[in-house]
């Protein structure tokens, strides 16, 4: 069984008036994350990487209008083998989470936070117990390369600027997704990429 204990604490590890995950906080410079040190993994030593350095994956590119807006996407890497592929954080000894890092500005306004829909109970707990019970939650639907539809949940948080909304399933039916923002980044950011796009169309 996962320890569903240590799920929600790694949820709540980052206590007020901080707003994020762990020790990765809203608001804070990107130069704070490019200067972390890591230890080595099961496989080999871990990095930072963004998108705007060399040899930047693409799995870390931001879409062109977002990038033309200037957002720059950040995550991990774990050198295994001859190449470098994309690391997780543990949310207990089973469970693992993958986790993009959007700046704007430089700064942080946007962790995106992906796990197997296993953990969902106990990351709910987490937010219930860290920011109260949630602003709401809505319910649609999502489609797989078959076409059967499933139910999909969409549950927020929201405190002043910010906002964490968790999406079960999100990717995949075996996966979901934990999003938190500062809202009034994240306006200002689409405001630019729509210009952008438009521009281009």
């Amino acid at each position: 069984m996962p320890s569903l204990k240590l799920i929600a604490l790694a949820l709540q590890a980052a206590s007020l008036p901080s707003f994020g995950f762990q020790d990765f906080e809203l608001g804070s410079p990107i130069e704070q994350f490019r200067a972390r040190s890591l230890s080595a993994g099961q496989y080999g030593p871990r990095r930072p990487m963004c998108s705007d350095g060399p040899g930047a994956p693409n799995w870390l590119r931001p879409q062109a209008h977002f990038a033309a807006a200037g957002q720059i996407k950040c995550g991990f890497e774990q050198r295994i083998g001859g190449g470098w592929v994309r690391e997780g954080l543990p949310l207990s000894p089973e469970h693992q989470a993958t986790l993009e890092f959007n700046y704007f500005e430089g700064l942080l306004y946007q962790i995106e936070l992906f796990a197997d829909v296993e953990a969902a109970t106990s990351i709910r707990n987490g937010l219930t117990a860290r920011f109260g019970q949630p602003r709401g939650a809505v319910t649609g639907t999502v489609q797989n390369t078959y076409g059967a539809q499933f139910p999909q949940a969409f549950t927020t948080w929201t405190r002043g600027r910010y906002s964490v909304t968790m999406i079960v399933p999100a990717l995949t039916l075996r996966r979901m997704a934990v999003i938190y923002t500062d809202t009034e980044a994240e306006a200002r950011i689409e405001t630019i990429a729509q210009r952008h796009n438009r521009a281009n169309m």
